[in-house]
């Protein structure tokens, strides 16, 4: 299969291509950061590198949209809207076989006291939210004649991932040796991003499968975690590699948050489930910054 990926040199795209490196897909990797990319994957004879004013290659069977600027400055959002808006475009002019767009589980409260499923209602809270809500609205509009999906992702964890809680508790229990959380109603659906890519990519391979896609899947982990669960999984890890005691100061807050997802019709139409545990996530982390 041949399968462009907009967006490549971001951490999702670049976990994509680490499983597609294994495959006998080619890929066709759309960046600004080129040069890191054929660094990193030097080796993989099956990928094509290119700009992002390059267009997207005859016969693509699959475009995964993972562009989107992470700024919420305005200019950069109009540009990165109106970017995305011209590789739908052309999507349709190409006659891929299928796109692939990555949302946000954003786009639902971030207050809501439930799991949101593909029908809770849509409550756009921040500028990013609204652009990734604008980015769905767009590919259903330009590509309602190609076989498209958005996916409204769960917040993604892993190594690199240096702005998560997560990310953030565990450098600060290896330089402080302590660790405080404001523990209140927190409850946060963090999915490994190699997970993500892995379903993704899983995604890609189905697109012979008889079944229509939906307008819409949530993507995320069966399970959430407190900010209590995550500082306790970060402070055993760090005492148990290195020996070393972390101290737990716990705090009573009021916030309220749930980035929770019910991921259920994506599963059973995919076949598919996450396999990475928080466990795990912070292992890798850890390992990485230790």
């Amino acid at each position: 299969m041949k399968i462009a990926i907009t967006g490549a040199g971001g951490l999702l795209g670049q976990n994509i291509l680490q499983i597609l490196k294994e495959t006998d897909n080619k890929a066709y990797a759309f960046s600004s950061q080129g040069d890191l990319l054929r660094k990193k994957f030097s080796g993989a004879n099956n990928f094509h590198f290119l700009e992002l004013t390059d267009k997207i290659p005859d016969g693509t069977d699959v475009l995964i949209n993972c562009a989107f600027p992470r700024n919420e400055d305005g200019e950069q959002m109009a540009a990165g809207l109106k970017y995305i808006q011209e590789i739908f475009c052309q999507c349709v002019e190409k006659r891929v076989g299928a796109v692939i767009n990555i949302s946000s589980q954003s786009v639902y409260s971030q207050s809501r006291d439930y799991p949101a499923d593909e029908n809770s209602g849509i409550n756009l809270e921040s500028k990013y939210a609204v652009g990734k809500y604008a980015s769905e609205l767009m590919l259903n509009t330009i590509c309602q004649n190609t076989r498209h999906t958005n996916i409204r992702m769960a917040s993604l964890i892993g190594t690199h991932f240096d702005q998560r809680i997560v990310n953030k508790f565990v450098k600060t229990a290896l330089t402080d040796k302590e660790l405080t959380v404001l523990a209140g109603r927190q409850a946060y659906g963090y999915m490994d991003v190699q997970d993500a890519a892995d379903a993704l990519v899983t995604m890609c391979l189905d697109t012979n499968n008889s079944k229509q896609w939906e307008e819409v899947y949530n993507l995320g982990i069966e399970n959430t975690y407190s900010l209590i669960d995550i500082a306790s999984e970060v402070q055993r890890q760090v005492e148990a590699e290195l020996g070393c005691k972390v101290k737990l100061n716990k705090r009573k807050h009021e916030a309220c948050l749930n980035t929770a997802l019910n991921s259920q019709r994506f599963y059973e139409t995919f076949n598919w489930k996450p396999k990475i545990s928080l466990e795990k996530t912070v292992r890798n982390i850890l390992q990485k910054e230790g």
